[in-house]
């Protein structure tokens, strides 16, 4: 039955022109403000930085640091959107009407729910291959113009790349999709979404940096392990305060478990909003 709907779901995205409108936004985020607008900056300031800092930006806008530095843009830019892109596919059959007459033809919410939500998932793998084969192309494009060779990191490294984005993906659109479920609403659903991710976050990560002993609430951050597994593949710490500051503690073991946790948190509260209410 999970089969089924999983099929389904897969082909109702093709045709949900705000799902495909939030992925085609990302990969242009990935070429213009990651890739463009440093490598302009670059162009016209490196000489006024100091030389390890210019050296440091352009290595991250070459292939040398494709395999990360994409991974450290995610959590900032793309997660929110993610976050959207969750929210629409829980929310679209609330605004559409037709959640009802849906499950009136299913003998069990859960498996409804279930391919509904694998379909999230899976559909995200797509997105963050196409952003890594952005991330590639485009620094390549960047070593090509400004003379400088091109050293692509090796195909395992690659893959645990991809393997990265995917799980930060799936870990953001998963909790759009509960504070969809939760909400029934698109409109409130992202509002809620966004507003915890600057607000909530923020306050905590700001409570965790100043009061003793609390360090530990900034590894359970959304943000912040997101952030970390992009460390782990190399990228720089973020070292600002906020809900993507990377802390001290953790590791990218722990920030992987830490996805895996909101994205099975995300699943349990979906299904227990959608089996214990009314679909109106």
């Amino acid at each position: 039955m999970i089969t089924n709907n999983l099929r389904a779901e897969l082909f109702a995205l093709r045709r949900r022109p705000g799902v495909l409108a939030m992925a085609g936004m990302w990969s242009t985020q990935v070429v213009v403000f990651a890739y463009l607008v440093p490598y302009i900056v670059y162009l016209t300031q490196g000489s006024a930085m100091a030389p390890a800092v210019a050296a440091d930006m352009i290595s991250g806008l070459l292939p040398e640091g494709a395999h990360y530095y994409v991974a450290g843009a995610l959590p900032t830019f793309g997660g929110p959107v993610m976050l959207v892109i969750g929210a629409l596919l829980a929310t679209g059959d609330y605004r559409w009407g037709t959640l009802r007459t849906i499950l009136g033809r299913q003998s069990d919410r859960g498996a409804f729910l279930g391919g509904r939500f694998l379909g999230l998932l899976v559909a995200l793998l797509p997105v963050a291959t196409v952003t890594l084969a952005l991330g590639l192309l485009s620094s390549g494009v960047i070593a090509l113009v400004n003379s400088s060779p091109a050293r692509y990191a090796t195909p395992l490294v690659l893959a645990l790349e991809l393997g990265s984005l995917w799980l930060v993906m799936a870990a953001w659109g998963s909790v759009g999709f509960a504070i969809g479920m939760l909400t029934r609403s698109p409109v409130t659903a992202i509002i809620v979404g966004l507003l915890w991710t600057v607000l909530v976050e923020n306050a905590v990560a700001l409570l965790a940096n100043i009061v003793p002993g609390l360090d530990f609430l900034s590894t359970l951050l959304l943000g912040n392990s997101s952030n970390r597994l992009a460390v782990g593949l190399g990228s720089e710490p973020i070292t600002i305060t906020g809900a993507f500051g990377v802390q001290a503690q953790g590791t990218p073991l722990l920030a992987a478990a830490v996805l895996l946790a909101y994205i099975t948190a995300a699943f349990a509260v979906s299904h227990a909003a959608l089996r214990h209410r009314d679909v109106t």
